[in-house]
């Protein structure tokens, strides 16, 4: 927020009144991780792909570090390519997991 000249406390106002969609959100992805069950609702896997790679251009041409950004593509552009692409955003949690068996 500080490259864009949003003053820290405004943006936390912002972020904080957004907190209670987030958190619903949270409790739905773990009953669709629960269920193996990942509907679109909220976007699906290709969705948040093309976000974030706007998120990655717009951080790379504004000189920000794009680490954060850079990895969350990276799974999601995995459970794209493993077949999630039109499945819900917690669909993610399959690539992760089938990661950590096999590392």
């Amino acid at each position: 927020m500080g490259a864009a000249g949003v003053d820290p406390s405004a943006f936390a106002t912002v972020a904080t009144e957004h907190m209670p969609f987030v958190t619903s959100l949270m409790a739905d992805h773990a009953r669709q991780i629960k269920d193996g069950r990942f509907p679109d609702d909220d976007g699906t896997v290709e969705v948040h792909a093309a976000a974030m790679e706007h998120l990655l251009d717009t951080s790379r041409a504004r000189g920000l570090g794009t680490d954060v950004p850079e990895l969350i593509g990276s799974l999601l552009d995995r459970a794209a390519a493993t077949g999630h692409g039109s499945s819900g955003i917690a669909s993610v949690i399959e690539t992760i997991t089938k990661g950590e068996r096999n590392a």
